[in-house]
């Protein structure tokens, strides 16, 4: 496989992101599937199934504080007492 200088459009569209839901006839969810072709499969084996396009909840971008390291270090502290174990191998 060799590197293309052709931009993927998959992954700078501009489109929403989203998957398919098929549903029974009564309405309730029977598979979600990433592609419309898959969908449109799993229906041709179920005539009377449909599907709906479910767009994905996009988050708000929110800001995050920094903090350095040296400020969330915990101080040593040694409570463990020694341990009188034996080397295994020595």
């Amino acid at each position: 496989m060799s590197l293309s200088s052709r931009p993927n459009h998959s992954l700078t569209s501009l489109s929403n992101p989203h998957y398919y839901e098929v549903r029974t006839e009564d309405g309730t969810r029977y598979r979600h599937c990433g592609s419309l072709r898959d969908a449109l499969k799993v229906i041709e084996g179920h005539p009377d199934y449909t599907y709906v396009i479910m767009y994905y909840d996009i988050p708000e971008t929110v800001d995050v504080t920094y903090t350095s390291e040296s400020e969330s270090q915990l101080n040593q502290q040694g409570i463990l007492p020694q341990s009188d174990l034996q080397e295994l191998f020595s």
